[in-house]
């Protein structure tokens, strides 16, 4: 995953990735998969940002 992000891609790329794999690889591989995305590229949640 670290990989992927260093040659350009995106973590909403690489999640429409495993979207779209997921029936093919299985949904536990998928949710293992999405962990690796979340190790290296960690969602960044803007709504718990306050504006100072």
């Amino acid at each position: 995953m670290a990989a992927n992000l260093h040659v350009g891609n995106t973590r909403a790329d690489l999640i429409t990735v495993l979207t779209a794999l997921l029936p093919f690889i299985g949904y536990p591989r998928t949710l293992n998969a999405l962990a690796a995305v979340n190790d290296a590229a960690p969602a960044t949640d803007i709504s718990s940002k306050k504006d100072s």
